[in-house]
């Protein structure tokens, strides 16, 4: 029987963050769409990507996205 157990419990990502993470993981010459992209999550320009990222899952599909 379990009776303790440690909870990691992720905080959400500020936009500015997963902006500043998805840069960093682009090439050195990234696809013409990034850098709109990129601008308008720190904006605030678009705030269904803002949401979206602002989780680990969220910003793991985004950076996959081709």
């Amino acid at each position: 029987m379990l009776t303790a157990a440690a909870v990691i419990e992720p905080q959400p990502m500020s936009p500015a963050a997963a902006a500043g993470y998805l840069e960093a993981c682009l090439p050195s010459v990234p696809r013409p769409a990034w850098p709109p992209i990129l601008e308008a999550l720190r904006t605030g320009a678009a705030p269904a990507l803002a949401g979206v990222s602002s989780t680990s899952l969220g910003l793991w599909l985004v950076h996959c996205r081709p």
